[in-house]
């Protein structure tokens, strides 16, 4: 009976062990898994570590100082050239337009009038344009091309032509009073 309760027993584990056969065959597709994983892991790993590497070449390439030159100086030639198309095309427009603005300037222009034999009166430091604003002994001056005079009043006009002789008014030297 114990010979029998034996030979359940192993048979029991014979079962549970299965054919050694199919058990080694699985262990081998098993280890044949894992080593086709591990070397697809080390693949991964080494290509991953080649592009850090390729990486830090280029960036230690762009750090250097002389490509780092090389590249500024091919930026410093680009903008150096578009610096120069833009001087060649809004310098001499804005020559132009400036030299028109001079132009529409110039009958403005007090230093030029006053060169071509014009002369600037001053009452009490501001412009006087119209001779009713001043009275006979009000001290003017009168500023010219070059330097001033310091007048008064000894007569006025209000007269339409300030130009003697060229419309109606006192002939030339005379003086009105008022």
């Amino acid at each position: 009976v114990a010979l029998e309760g034996r030979r359940a027993t192993l048979r029991a584990l014979q079962a549970e062990l299965g054919d050694p056969r199919l058990v080694l065959s699985q262990q081998r597709h098993r280890l044949d898994d894992l080593g086709h994983r591990s070397e697809a892991a080390a693949r991964g790993r080494a290509r991953a570590a080649r592009a850090r590497l390729e990486a830090l070449r280029e960036r230690l390439a762009r750090l250097e100082p002389a490509a780092r030159l090389r590249a500024l100086s091919r930026r410093a030639a680009g903008v150096r050239g578009r610096l120069d198309a833009w001087r060649a095309a809004f310098l001499p427009r804005e020559r132009l337009r400036l030299e028109r603005l001079r132009l529409r300037l110039e009958p403005a222009n007090v230093a030029g009038m006053l060169a071509r034999g014009f002369a600037l009166v001053l009452q009490e430091g501001r412009p006087l344009a119209d001779s009713a604003a001043a009275a006979a002994g009000d001290p003017l001056r009168v500023a010219l091309a070059r330097g001033w005079l310091d007048v008064r009043v000894e007569g006025r006009d209000a007269g339409e032509d300030p130009l003697p002789g060229r419309g109606e008014g006192p002939p030339r030297g005379a003086r009105a009073g008022r």
